[in-house]
């Protein structure tokens, strides 16, 4: 079971700011935790003295300010598992007097969507809202620097709601924060897996190989394995996932098969084979494929859910309402 804690928030400069659970749960979400918002004093903004008029405007809910402008990265219609992978809105908060200019930038890997440069009122916010389960990174700049580069991974994807803040100050200090109801959600489940071989051959390969694929509600993968002859067997020999680094991890075994009476090819062998993994309730956020032959396992494949999330082409989606 995946338990979703009050958003730890990482304060990139200046203090930390962490916010307790929302009022009210999205449908189907349930009941939400009923922790108090608290402050955390963190290093550069405080001058060390503790305060208290009763009144704190640094803050951020997205309820009491204006939002000028919402940007969307990735389409919920491609979303596997949708209940179990509500999206993240990322609010960007200008906590000045004064309208500033902000740069969004989106990103996956080496792909980039540029959001443009974003006039933001005194007092209001920017959302930029990830539709996709996927690794993120959002590139805020002003005053000429980046201010902030807020991660986002599979694992912030979930049956809970809320969202996440990025509160730009005065003084061009960042904090960041964020709200979330406290559902225990259920995590990937492998409810069907097997292996198809093919007979060994000689080849003139000199390593192993395989890929791993992500599909609907399921992850598969191909791959030779090159064996010392071509009497080899393979089996699926072990799977496990680790909640931690959201991971599934499949081994197959190889085995020489030749008997004690009979001979075989003397030749390099290669042994083909599919793999097929039916899961519940969500994806692993990665796929490890690993082949082990005499006790020995090296790392063949490895995939990750949405590597290749459409990004978008740049254009404004509108203002939310």
């Amino acid at each position: 079971m995946r338990r979703r804690t009050l958003l730890s928030s990482v304060a990139s400069i200046g203090a930390l700011s962490v916010a307790g659970c929302i009022d009210d749960a999205g449908p189907g979400n349930g009941d939400p935790a009923t922790d108090d918002p608290t402050t955390t004093p963190g290093e550069g903004t405080d001058d060390g003295t503790d305060t208290d008029d009763g009144d704190d405007d640094t803050e951020f809910g997205p309820d009491e300010r204006e939002e000028v402008e919402r940007f969307a990265i990735g389409d919920r219609e491609a979303v596997a598992f949708p209940d179990n992978n509500n999206p993240v809105p990322v609010h960007v908060w200008n906590d000045a007097e004064s309208e500033r200019e902000f740069g969004l930038t989106a990103s996956t890997g080496a792909r980039g969507r540029d959001l443009g440069t974003v006039a933001v009122a005194g007092d209001a916010y920017v959302t930029v809202l990830f539709n996709v389960p996927a690794e993120y990174t959002l590139t805020v700049t002003g005053d000429g620097r980046t201010l902030h580069e807020h991660a986002l991974d599979h694992t912030d994807f979930d049956c809970n709601s809320g969202f996440h803040s990025v509160s730009v100050h005065e003084d061009w200090s960042v904090d960041t924060g964020g709200i979330s109801t406290m559902i225990a959600c259920s995590g990937p489940e492998n409810r069907s897996g097997g292996i198809g071989v093919s007979e060994g051959e000689c080849t003139d390969r000199d390593a192993s190989e395989a890929t791993v694929d992500y599909y609907d509600d399921s992850v598969g993968a191909e791959g030779v394995f090159v064996t010392p002859n071509p009497c080899y067997e393979l089996d699926l020999a072990d799977t496990s996932y680790d909640e931690e680094t959201d991971t599934f991890r499949a081994v197959v075994e190889a085995t020489d098969a030749t008997g004690t009476d009979e001979a075989c090819q003397e030749c390099l062998g290669q042994v083909d084979y599919t793999l097929d993994f039916g899961f519940a309730n969500d994806l692993p956020g990665h796929v490890v494929l690993v082949h082990r032959r005499d006790g020995e396992e090296t790392e063949v494949a490895r995939a990750t859910w949405n590597a290749d999330v459409n990004l978008g082409d740049g254009d404004e989606v509108g203002t939310f309402l």
